[in-house]
């Protein structure tokens, strides 16, 4: 499958591509240890290596709030998901940051040594009224725990809504 093409991806250098002293477009929380890691990748050059403090989790985050309309957004499905390494279980997840301090995660990767999937590895929230910041979070658990993360991408479901009236009794049955 060709992970390079991502339509709807809201993220910027998703790829962990663009390298000088950070990763373009994303900042670090946490005081992690970040490099750009050309031998552990999924695709393209590099990945992004993240390593946690010994008492601080590490989390590489970009905030996409004001690229939205964000009172379009509201009960929509906000999804980020991508590629991520550890070699020990229940380190390293994806998440969303929704506000000051509310994070939205998903599961921890399970520590086989090996790239874990989008299909385990994402988080999804339905974006609440309430929402001040629509932040990608990539993160690694205290204690000085390894990570990679590559093609990370952030995207909202679209939700289609059409009632159909009541006096049509023979259909449509298909809206497209």
């Amino acid at each position: 499958r060709d992970e390079t093409l991502v339509v709807s991806n809201l993220l910027s250098n998703w790829d962990f591509e663009t390298f000088s002293s950070g990763f373009t477009g994303w900042t670090e929380t946490g005081s992690p240890t970040v490099t750009a890691e050309t031998s552990r990748k999924w695709h393209g050059s590099q990945s992004a290596k993240v390593v946690s403090g010994a008492s601080a989790a590490g989390r590489l985050q970009q905030d996409i709030f004001t690229s939205l309309n964000i009172h379009e957004m509201v009960g929509k499905t906000i999804r980020i998901e991508g590629r991520v390494w550890a070699s020990a279980a229940s380190k390293a997840r994806l998440g969303i940051r929704y506000t000051a301090s509310d994070y939205k995660y998903g599961s921890y990767h399970a520590g086989k040594d090996e790239w874990e999937a989008p299909e385990t590895l994402y988080a999804e929230l339905e974006i609440p009224a309430n929402a001040t910041a629509l932040v990608a979070v990539c993160e690694v658990a205290a204690g000085t725990i390894t990570a990679y993360f590559d093609c990370v991408v952030m995207h909202i479901e679209d939700k289609f809504r059409y009632t159909i009236p009541s006096t049509i009794l023979m259909g449509p049955y298909k809206l497209s």
